[in-house]
Order: C-alpha cells, then sequence, then structure tokens
C-alpha cells in the first residue's frame, strides 16, 4: 500500500512540475507590418506567441525606414510586460541598399534573438 501512495503522490507531483514548466514560458505578441510573422515564429521556437499584447509578457515593436544609401534601418523594441526588473529597450541595425529579402528577415531574426537573451533568463529558459 505504501508503494502505491508513493507512486501515486509521484505521478501527481511530476505532472504538476510539467504543468508549472510550461506556464513559465515567455509569451510575446509580434507587432510588425512588414516582416515575415510565421518565420520568426518558426525559427524562434523557445517562446510562446500570442495574438493579443495584454496577454503577453513581451511586446516586439519592429520598425523600419530607409536610409540614404538606399538600405533599411530596422528597430526592435522589446516592451516587458509584468516582467519585473525589466526595462523596454531597442535595438537597431542596418543593411545594405542591395539586400536581399532573405537577408533583411536573417537580420530581424538576429536582432531578436540578441534583444530576447535577457528575458529568457528572467523566465528561467
Amino acid at each position: 500500500m505504501l508503494k502505491y501512495t508513493t507512486i501515486c503522490v509521484l505521478i501527481i507531483w511530476s505532472f504538476q512540475m510539467i504543468a508549472q514548466d510550461y506556464s513559465e514560458h515567455l509569451k510575446v505578441f509580434i507587432d510588425c507590418d512588414h516582416c515575415d510573422q510565421e518565420q520568426i515564429r518558426q525559427e524562434l521556437s523557445s517562446v510562446d506567441y500570442v495574438y493579443d499584447k495584454f496577454q503577453a509578457n513581451l511586446h516586439l515593436l519592429i520598425t523600419q525606414q530607409g536610409t540614404g544609401s538606399g538600405g533599411r534601418e530596422i528597430n526592435v523594441t522589446f516592451i516587458p510586460n509584468m516582467l519585473p526588473g525589466l526595462e523596454t529597450f531597442t535595438l537597431t541595425t542596418h543593411t545594405p541598399g542591395d539586400a536581399t529579402y532573405d537577408m533583411v528577415r536573417e537580420k530581424i531574426l538576429g536582432t531578436i534573438r540578441y534583444g530576447l537573451t535577457p528575458f529568457l533568463f528572467s523566465t528561467g529558459q
């Protein structure tokens, strides 16, 4: 009887640990009209994506503008929501005038990866 009780307790405890680990994932809302959001979701699968910015722990605001040389300036603003100790910050990257669409996507993706680091550490991922 003691073995049965111990096994039941361990099973229940393991389910609670699994549920707790899942709920601690960083929830991200992507706010970008001109980028490939599906590619971002596929390449960065270590976070959960939401479609409502009020449910997100992190709001990514991605903006672009042309530069004088024909390239692009890309700004990725990381806006934390309900993450104590973390402040809003912006990372900026530039692409040359002859950059392909894939090069621009990789620049955006690399900037997001770099900026996600403090948020992933704060959630224990």
